[in-house]
């Protein structure tokens, strides 16, 4: 199809830039210098999350430290992990939903040439070459086949290792799709790629029936090499009579004593009973003959196969099991990663997604180190996800960093004993539902695959609060109470196993409030929605839907759901309310609920299969809104010929606050339908064809809808291949509104009471936030500034410890310079006094202050201006 863009992005008319801060604080009024900013999205930096693979430290520069995510590509920081900046400058390949996730799994630092970097991407992306520590990038995998097997899928590269003393030595790993499912995951292949002319030619060493995952080169003997296969969330492709799914065992490890030419197992004394998935490994630094390798498949562990922690001391002819001992109850693990401390190689860790353990002895024996109930490794509050790499300090070896599949990075300096978040800045969460507090604009809350978050001040900051239930795998829906203006009664959901929780002290205590027994692999539902009325805040309703939604919209053969469950006392209890709904294959998969604002008991509901259903008796009774379309559309309408997704699979809703029979809906595929009789007719405002034109794809996914709850002609659309759409004419019309937005695959979208801020849960980059106006309060500053004042942003901004503030006067006069923290109390006075016309700079030395964000404002004879500056040490 023609995919010529068929709108610009809309312009919007903002007032002022946010001033973030904790509620019911400081707002500044900005001059128009900054009124390009005001257009755009900002992305928050959180909360943390994302597919984390490795994390790794240039050798000679400690401090710089490298992590890859899987949606937000390479991270590089040079202050020990404080801060945070992007290091993807030419990796072009780009996937996701909507194109813009940067797939990078493997990194490595060449301990030759530490300036030489190099990194493998997910799904085809190939292998790139950095000769500048990570400045700038380019391709370099020559002789790799990137797409083996074009009708499973592409090649996804999973470790990268130099030969050590020769940087022209380069091997390359991972996997090779094969298309066919075993009995959670993939079956998948594994190969092993050498150049030996840095990069510009490589040639295939070897396949293998399971992924590569690790290798370790002997310095003194570059002939010799081990490699280990396996991952705790693939399978591989050997079929195995002896068991009734698809897959079969784990193969262990491998060695080669000629460089790679031939290749061995050499698995003797490893335990058959127990996976041979070995997902973590890694060599005593001071001998190159002892090895530590951890084991574990989730699909293994599924079928009572454990995993295990073996060691081998003469170079990797024979391994004994040095397994921890486990508390009483506790019948196995899934062990997934191994670091030996360089400063002292007698401390190792090895890491599973219950517990760290720490080994003073070279792995003899261990100490266990967990938490409570739930995600009992990490951060308080945070779903740790799996630990996947981990690198210990080379000078402090109680210091050790963890990147995590599903949690971002964390940092121990205790030896593993407590955990702080250590991806402040940038993030790779896949958020599935973000919604803020009906009367605070600044407090909200967002669940997805890194569990549940709350922030008081926009995002800028973000607290776990997966405590105990909540310590989901996967988060789906989340819900604040409204008749709590404190914010502290909570409400979530999860994707596999059908929990409602509530809290009421701000996600420290979670109770079960409905619980639905699924979570089989093949039998997953979670309440996407969580609604409360706007009219009567006793009533709830829940929507449930088959899990995978976000993972592939497409999906046809999805199971029946639970449909609508309501609460009639703020989601303390819960009951069934599905009369009239239909049943069978695909049904009761309720993607969206929108409840009207003036009666508790009049609602609609949007289904993935069905159509859109509507109650006027509080969910008792259902009627079916699949009525009248537009000429020449039906509801049993397919999009294409080969695309089998009707008109009729919608995947979001909205009601018009001021007349609920005004609805919209958003279909999965067939654009946006609309309303102005309670679902009797319906005209479609956004065809396909104009999402096409604006996606990446040759279809659109309206995953959210929200009106404007005071200016309700204005609306916003979230569509998972190409973005964010505004209508300022109650859905008639629609324009893109994008800029800022770096990722556009938008999942939900939440829009405060008093219409100051949209936030849009995305997959890949946390939670951004777009500030449709300014709110004045109690202390904002609303004095007409004139055309001769002018205040800069203060540089560098962030800034540690010190900053510049500059600003321009026409005539002289009296002002005067103040610094407030975050609750709006003044920490410190620049200036009181005269000043001539002319520009003006003075600086700001914030060593005696903590991090976090502050204002600064000019006041003088009839005007006062303020903007916000983030401190970060």
């Amino acid at each position: 199809m023609n995919r010529k863009r068929f709108l610009q992005s809309g312009v919007i008319t903002l007032f002022g830039l946010p001033l973030l801060l904790k509620k019911n604080t400081l707002r500044g009024v900005f001059t128009l210098e900054n009124a390009d900013e005001l257009k755009k999205w900002l992305k928050t930096g959180g909360p943390i999350g994302g597919l984390g693979y490795n994390v790794r430290y240039r050798p000679d520069s400690p401090s710089t430290i490298f992590v890859t995510d899987a949606w937000s590509g390479l991270q590089k920081s040079t202050d020990g992990g404080e801060n945070w900046s992007s290091a993807n400058s030419g990796i072009s390949f780009r996937n996701g939903p909507s194109s813009d996730a940067i797939p990078i799994f493997a990194f490595k630092v060449d301990s030759n040439n530490n300036d030489i970097l190099w990194a493998g991407t997910q799904n085809g992306g190939g292998l790139y070459k950095s000769t500048d520590g990570g400045d700038t990038w380019v391709k370099k995998d020559t002789g790799i086949n990137l797409d083996p097997n074009p009708d499973a899928g592409s090649l996804t590269i999973r470790h990268i290792e130099v030969e050590p003393g020769n940087s022209n030595t380069v091997y390359v790993m991972g996997e090779m799709p094969t298309g066919v499912w075993g009995t959670e995951f993939e079956r998948v292949k594994g190969f092993i790629y050498r150049s030996t002319d840095g990069g510009e030619n490589f040639s295939l060493l070897k396949e293998l029936n399971s992924l590569t995952r690790w290798m370790f080169i002997d310095p003194s003997d570059t002939d010799s090499i081990l490699v280990t296969t396996g991952i705790f969330d693939r399978e591989s492709d050997i079929d195995d009579p002896n068991e009734t799914h698809a897959s079969g065992p784990g193969i262990g490890v491998y060695i080669s004593n000629d460089g790679g030419s031939t290749w061995i197992s050499s698995n003797t004394g490893m335990d058959s009973s127990k996976s041979l998935f070995v997902g973590g490994a890694d060599r005593d630094p001071d001998n190159p003959s002892t090895h530590i390798v951890a084991t574990g498949n989730n699909n293994d562990f599924n079928k009572g196969i454990y995993g295990a922690v073996y060691r081998t001391t003469d170079g990797d002819q024979n391994w004994t099991d040095v397994s921890p001992n486990l508390p009483v109850g506790i019948l196995g693990e899934v062990y997934t990663a191994v670091a030996f401390a360089p400063s002292d190689p007698d401390i190792v860790y090895v890491g599973s997604a219950i517990a760290i353990y720490r080994s003073s002895d070279n792995g003899l024996t261990w100490q266990r180190f967990t938490g409570g109930m739930g995600a009992p490794y990490g951060p308080k509050g945070v779903r740790s996800g799996v630990p996947i790499d981990m690198v210990v300090d080379p000078n402090d070896p109680d210091t050790l960093f963890i990147n995590n599949y599903g949690g971002g990075v964390f940092k121990s300096t205790d030896g593993a004993q407590t955990w702080i978040s250590w991806s402040k800045g940038y993030t790779g969460a896949d958020i599935h539902s973000v919604t803020v507090h009906p009367s605070n604009s600044l407090q909200i809350m967002a669940n997805g695959r890194s569990g549940v978050f709350l922030s008081d001040d926009a995002g800028e900051n973000w607290q776990g609060i997966s405590n105990g239930y909540a310590a989901f795998p996967e988060g789906f829906g989340v819900a604040y109470d409204p008749s709590d203006l404190t914010g502290k009664t909570l409400l979530c959901s999860d994707e596999h196993e059908s929990y409602i929780l509530r809290s009421t002290d701000n996600g420290n205590n979670w109770t079960p409030a409905l619980y639905l027994e699924t979570g089989e692999v093949n039998n997953r539902h979670g309440a996407r929605n969580i609604r409360f009325a706007p009219s009567n805040a006793d009533v709830v309703y829940a929507g449930f839907m088959a899990a995978g939604l976000h993972a592939d919209p497409h999906k046809l053969d999805f199971s029946e759901s639970l449909g609508i469950y309501k609460s009639s006392d703020g989601g303390q209890n819960w009951n069934e309310a599905n009369t009239g709904l239909p049943t069978g294959a695909q049904a009761k998969n309720v993607t969206d609920i929108a409840i009207s604002y003036q009666s508790a008991d009049k609602l609609y509901i949007t289904l993935r299969s069905g159509g859109v259903y509507r109650s006027l008796d509080g969910g008792s009774t259902w009627q079916d809104l699949k009525t009248t379309l537009p000429d020449g559309e039906n509801w049993t309408d397919e999009w294409g010929v080969n695309d089998s997704i009707q008109r009729h699979s919608l995947l979001s809703c909205a009601v018009h606050p001021n007349n609920d029979e005004i609805i919209l809906v958003g279909g999965n595929i067939f654009g946006i339908y609309k309303s102005v009789n309670g679902g009797s007719s319906w005209s479609q405002v956004l065809p396909p064809t104009e999402l096409i034109n604006n996606g990446t794809r040759d279809h659109g996914h309206i995953f959210s809808v929200v009106f404007d709850p005071n200016s309700p002609t204005n609306v916003y659309a979230a569509e998972w291949h190409g973005g964010m759409y505004k209508s300022e004419d109650s859905g008639e019309s629609w324009s893109l509104i994008n800029d800022g937005l770096s990722t556009r695959a938008v999942a939900k979208l939440s829009i405060s009471s008093n219409s100051e801020y949209l936030y849009a849960a995305t997959q890949g980059e946390g939670v951004f936030r777009y500030q449709i106006q300014e709110i004045a309060t109690s202390i904002s500053q609303n004095k007409a500034i004139p055309n001769s004042v002018k205040l800069h942003q203060n540089y560098p901004n962030p800034f540690n410890p010190s900053t510049t503030i500059s600003f321009e006067l026409n005539e002289p006069g009296n002002v005067k310079l103040t610094i407030f923290n975050s609750l709006g109390q003044t920490v410190k006075t620049l200036f009181n006094g005269y000043r001539s016309s002319g520009s003006h700079s003075i600086s700001f030395d914030a060593t005696s202050f903590a991090s976090g964000t502050y204002i600064y404002k000019l006041e003088g004879e009839g005007f006062s201006v303020s903007k916000k500056m983030i401190l970060l040490k």
